[in-house]
């Protein structure tokens, strides 16, 4: 039987104040319904909770709910525009996604939630994938420096920085300097080209450390 969507969705707040003890536990504060914030020496780390409905009639599930979770470093957001011209959107992050693909698994992570009786079930899942997966991404990746090292290392994270290239790009430019970044340009102009117009791109490189 069809359940609202409002009953629904106060299943997701309820969910998110049960991990409330784990999240302020790890240093997090509530930032609004369904997401957590910590404000780190370089930025920011967050964790939200994200919900979808059924996509088809004959789905046997109420709803879906998964996490993301995303780090935020102020310096490599400041190269970013200085290299696009654009100003950071609302909820910026350098590398985020959802939870599951920071596992070692690498698969999107949902979970059904099909009932109020259902929360303790679901928070506790939850709460094992902040430990095994989340604290670890967030210590892993609290500076540009291990942000590169794991991206250029072959690690799927490459595949989740939030500006594609350009995010490389500027955390090229924050640890390694203005000369490797123009390096990075020339190399990969095409690719580039491909996700942002590259006209002047070597001197907006060379504008962010003037």
């Amino acid at each position: 039987m069809p359940i609202d969507r409002k009953i629904k969705n106060g299943w997701v707040d309820d969910l998110s104040l049960s991990l409330k003890p784990k999240m302020t536990g790890l240093g997090f504060g509530r930032s609004g319904k369904s997401k957590y914030r910590k404000r780190t020496d370089r930025g920011s780390a967050e964790y939200a909770l994200v919900s979808r409905f059924p996509r088809y009639s004959d789905d046997p599930h109420q709803l879906y709910v998964c996490a993301s979770i995303s780090v935020l470093d102020n310096e490599v957001r400041d190269a970013v525009v200085g290299v696009t011209g654009t100003p950071p959107r609302p909820g910026y992050a350098t590398i985020g996604g959802n939870i599951g693909l920071f596992s070692a698994e690498g698969s999107y992570l949902e979970y059904p939630l099909d009932s109020e009786a259902d929360l303790p079930r679901v928070t506790t899942h939850f709460e094992e994938d902040i430990e095994r997966i989340a604290v670890p991404f967030w210590v892993g990746l609290s500076t540009p420096e291990q942000m590169l090292d794991a991206i250029e290392s072959g690690s799927a994270l490459a595949a989740h920085v939030v500006d594609g290239l350009y995010g490389w790009l500027a955390l090229v430019m924050v640890v390694r300097g203005e000369a490797e970044g123009l390096l990075f340009v020339d190399r990969n102009r095409k690719r580039l080209m491909g996700e942002h117009p590259v006209d002047g791109l070597e001197n907006r490189v060379r504008g962010y450390f003037r």
